[in-house]
This record gives structure tokens, C-alpha cells and sequence, in this order.
């Protein structure tokens, strides 16, 4: 039987180009989603709304290529075997009931495709944090005077603190996590990782080469996030908390008002994950307290963040609209990664970021 693709994200014409021409689909359908900023259709998942795909082709595609969009149940697509997912994140769709009811079609997520821009990421604001940056911008573009006492001590020479030698803490440590560590560790930054199981491990899933921390011997300890007495000394001990983790039913509120409390009074957190794994409320107090340096945050919850909220305005923190993996070749990596999966589909071979429907990643 042939393979039959329909892709629902406005993907680039060439790499549509580029499936077509190279990756054996007897068919490939094309019915992107449509930005719509402002709709108010319950559809929309960050402002697409999904495109009307007719019966006939869902019900011909053996392959989805998508970010949002699964058929809603098996009656409408009942020759799918595999979905390819263009998100890390599948919480929006793991538990849909096409699961419960087809446990036979494999899942993919997109975890590893944009790793190298989130790492980046996270020690560009590292560096923004330790070199105060906010300070470097009043000085030009509010007090425009070439002025060095509002950031170095009058008589001195201290100004900034170093990454050196400070401890980065990575809450999760997959593909994503690995690239963190392989980055600040060359800025002389101690590793720490927390992960469900608190073992070293090798890396699973999709890495872009050359990138990442393949055998897991990066960090200097390994701490388990489920087990609470070594999440608190794995908390008490970082400098920087990167929150890199899939948003489960075990790591929702995991940064709790309980836990933020064993952070250092001079620690920051990054959050690249998703938003509910923070307790936002706590994390205001915390902020509010001075009890943590700052905060980084690229997730929220809710997401977008409403413009009243007031982690807008509290004191240090950061926050950016969701873009830390919104890199150049996102998109490109996404169809790498589905040449790769189907080569290995085709053979019957595990495909690369299988999801487990039922931790949810």
C-alpha cells in the first residue's frame, strides 16, 4: 500500500519541494494552517486556525505531518500510522481520544530540532543577567553619559560577576538540556541534572551533530526530580535553574511556592519548557521578596500572558514571547527529522522521539 502525506502547517514551499522529490509519498496534500491574529476561533492554537481539510484526504493519509492538528478520532482517519509532530511539547494533543481508541498509531515528537537556538537562548541571557545589561542600556539610552559608577562600585574596579565557576542546574536533561550543558560548560559553569530517573544516561531522540552531551558525562551529579529530598538539595545547590523539561502531570508545579524556597537568594531561572511547570504566584513572591535574583521566562501560564499580568512589572524578571526556538532552520530540521523517521518507520525500526502517550512526551 502506498504512503499518502497531508501536512497541516504553512510549511516552505521548498521544503515541500524537497519532500516530494525525495521522500517516496505516493501522495503528499498540503492544507496549511492560517494565521489569524486576534481570531476568536476555538480552533486556534497560537493563532492558526486549522485549515478545512476534506474527508477524503483524511481519510487517504497514512502520514500527518503537523504542529496542532490530529484527527479527532479514528473513524476520520483510519488509514494513519504515524504522526510526525513539528513541537517538542505534544501536551496538546497526547491525551486526544484518537489515542485511546488507535494505540497503534505511532507518534513523533520534535524534540532536538531546535536545541541549538534555545541553548543559545539560555546563555544569552545568562550573560545578560551576570553582565547586568539592563544597566549597560540605562547608561546609553537613559542617562546617555558615559558614566562607569552606576555599574562598577565608585573607587573600585569590581563590575560583573563570572559565569565561571558558578553551577548551572538543568531541570531535565534531554536533547535540549544536553546542548545547555555543552555551552556552559564551556563557560566554566559546574553542570547539575535532575531527570525523572536521577541516572546518567545517553542521549535519545534527534540532536543536531556536533551538538548536545551524548553520553550523559557533561554534569557533575545526577539528582531525580521525583524523589524530594534530592529535588531540594538539587535546587539548593544551582546558581542558574534552565527548566527544560516536558510538562507531565508529575512536572506541573514542580517550581512550587514549597520548592522556590530552596533556591539561593542570588539564583536565577530559565524557563524554556512550559509555562504551568512554574507556580506563577509563587514565583511573583519569590521576585517581590528579593528571595531569587530574577527570572527568565519564555513559557507562562497562561500563555500568551495577559498584558495586566504582574510578572510584566515585577522586580527582574525577563520575558519573552515563546521565541527561544524560533530559529532559521527550524522548519528544515523538522523535514530532516521526518526523512530520518521515515526511513526508520519504513524498516520497522523505533522511530526517533516515539511519544509515550501516557507520560505525555
Amino acid at each position: 500500500m502506498g504512503e499518502h502525506l497531508l501536512i497541516t502547517f504553512p510549511l516552505e514551499a521548498h521544503l515541500v519541494h524537497r519532500i516530494r522529490d525525495n521522500f517516496g509519498f505516493e501522495t503528499i496534500e498540503h492544507y496549511p494552517s492560517i494565521f489569524t491574529p486576534g481570531t476568536e476561533d476555538p480552533r486556534a492554537v497560537w493563532s492558526h486556525v486549522p485549515a478545512d481539510i476534506p474527508e477524503n484526504v483524511w481519510k487517504k493519509a497514512t502520514v500527518v505531518l503537523t504542529m496542532f492538528i490530529v484527527p479527532e478520532n479514528r473513524a476520520q482517519a483510519p488509514n494513519l500510522r504515524f504522526i510526525q509532530c513539528m513541537s517538542a511539547g505534544v501536551e496538546l494533543w497526547a491525551n486526544d481520544p484518537v489515542f485511546e481508541e488507535a494505540p497503534e498509531i505511532i507518534a513523533a515528537s520534535a524534540s532536538g530540532v531546535h536545541a541549538t537556538n534555545i541553548a543559545e537562548y539560555v546563555i544569552m541571557q545568562s550573560l545578560n543577567a551576570y553582565h547586568r545589561q539592563s544597566v549597560l542600556q540605562e547608561i546609553q539610552h537613559v542617562d546617555k553619559r558615559w558614566t562607569r559608577t552606576k555599574y562598577v562600585p565608585p573607587g573600585t574596579i569590581s563590575g560583573s560577576p563570572e559565569l565561571r565557576g558558578d553551577v548551572m542546574g538543568i531541570l531535565g536533561y534531554g536533547c535540549i538540556g544536553r546542548e545547555c550543558a555543552r555551552l556552559a560548560s564551556a563557560f566554566g559553569l559546574h553542570i547539575l541534572a535532575a531527570s525523572s530517573s536521577g541516572k546518567q544516561a545517553p542521549a535519545k531522540g534527534f540532536m543536531v551533530e556536533g551538538t548536545g552531551d551524548l553520553d550523559g558525562h557533561i554534569p557533575e551529579a545526577w539528582y531525580s526530580s521525583n524523589d524530594p529530598a534530592l529535588l531540594r538539595e538539587f535546587l539548593e545547590k544551582v546558581d542558574i535553574l534552565v527548566i527544560a523539561c516536558p510538562l507531565t502531570k508529575v512536572t506541573r508545579n514542580i517550581i512550587s511556592d514549597e520548592t522556590i524556597r530552596f533556591l539561593k537568594k542570588s539564583a536565577y531561572v530559565i524557563n524554556i519548557a512550559r509555562g504551568p511547570v512554574i507556580n506563577h504566584d509563587a514565583l511573583y513572591q519569590a521576585l517581590e521578596e528579593e528571595r531569587i535574583a530574577g527570572a527568565i521566562l519564555d513559557v507562562t501560564d497562561p500563555e500568551p500572558l495577559p498584558a495586566n499580568h504582574k510578572l510584566w512589572t515585577t522586580k527582574n524578571c525577563t520575558i519573552t514571547p515563546h521565541i527561544s526556538g524560533a530559529g532559521t532552520m527550524y522548519e528544515t530540521r523538522c523535514i530532516d527529522l521526518l526523512e530520518v523517521n521515515m526511513k526508520r518507520f519504513r524498516k520497522g525500526e523505533p522511530v526517533l522521539n516515539q511519544v509515550d502517550v501516557g507520560k505525555g512526551y
